[in-house]
Order: structure tokens, then C-alpha cells, then sequence
């Protein structure tokens, strides 16, 4: 599961990215809250397949975002 420290500690826009990718992965209407319940390797490959997905305008946010869930998942 992912910890909610990880997913509180992105900013707004990281959250709507985050949130959009799982939106669209999953074709479910999920909450960001309830991404705590996801497991950390489903993410991780989430965020791997949606890397050349991600509009180019929001690349750089998309990059930091999946750099602090890197890093936060090595800590756990």
C-alpha cells in the first residue's frame, strides 16, 4: 500500500497527474484518497507505462512527482 506521508507530501499539481493516471488506467472514478489502498508495485508500474503518455506541458511536474514517489518507496 502506498503510505498517505508519500501522497501528502505531493504538491496539488503532482496530485492531479497522479490522479489523472490512475483515472485513466483504470476507467474507475476513484478519489486521490483512495490511493493509499493501491499497491506500491501497481503504481510504480503505473507510472513507468504513463511516462510518454503524460502531456509535455506537465513532463517536469510529471518528473518530480515520480522522483518523490522513487525515493519514498526506497524509504518504506
Amino acid at each position: 500500500m502506498v503510505h498517505s506521508d508519500l501522497l501528502n507530501s505531493l504538491t496539488n499539481t503532482e496530485k492531479v497527474i497522479l490522479l489523472g493516471c490512475v483515472l485513466h488506467a483504470t476507467g474507475k472514478d476513484y478519489q486521490y484518497e483512495d490511493i493509499i489502498f493501491f499497491k506500491k508495485r501497481y503504481i510504480k508500474e503505473l507510472l513507468e507505462r504513463y511516462y510518454n503518455v503524460v502531456n509535455e506541458k506537465q513532463k517536469s511536474d510529471y518528473e518530480k512527482m515520480v522522483d518523490k514517489i522513487n525515493k519514498a518507496f526506497k524509504l518504506l
